[in-house]
């Protein structure tokens, strides 16, 4: 009789205090939040992060999307309307990879999901914050788009060769 392995249990979805603190020192508490054209609590959009970065067990994030490869630009994917202005409000606008590796296999690689992300946000001066950075995004749109990599299988040398072996 064979033994059903215990499923490993789940972990909260709470975001840990570092991100909670994170977000708070990012963006307003009355920040307009949009996820592919669609109004989003800022909530949800943090447990919704928080859902996915728990769902990992290795995490990157690569900024741009080398879309615009002659660009002249270093900016690492991400481009600004103030750049020489830093108090007075701007929008941020980028692209991002997010790739998370998942605790199953297949095959011999872990498993993984891309997250494409394209951002606009802007920042503005939050006056109801004291002491610190008063900056905080007021509004961010996102559209994000979900895809599994392709999987590369190992070819044996006889396919790569074009025969096989004893011939």
């Amino acid at each position: 009789m064979s033994q059903v392995p215990h499923a490993p249990p789940t972990p909260s979805r709470q975001p840990q205090p570092r991100v909670q603190d994170a977000f708070d020192r990012t963006f307003s508490p009355l920040c307009e939040v949009r996820l592919n054209h669609a109004v989003q609590p800022l909530q949800t959009f943090r447990d919704d992060v928080a859902a996915r970065r728990t769902a990992a067990t290795h995490v990157s994030v690569a900024w741009g999307l080398n879309s615009n490869p002659g660009s002249s630009h270093s900016g690492g994917g991400v481009v600004s309307t103030n750049e020489d202005k830093p108090k007075e409000p701007a929008v941020v606008a980028g692209a991002l990879v997010v790739t998370r590796s998942l605790p199953f296999r297949i095959r011999v690689s872990p498993a993984q999901r891309q997250t494409y992300i394209y951002f606009s946000a802007r920042i503005e001066r939050d006056l109801g914050v004291q002491g610190s950075d008063p900056r905080r995004i007021t509004s961010f749109y996102y559209t994000s788009v979900d895809k599994t990599p392709p999987i590369h299988f190992a070819v044996p040398r006889a396919a790569q060769a074009g025969g096989s072996e004893g011939q």
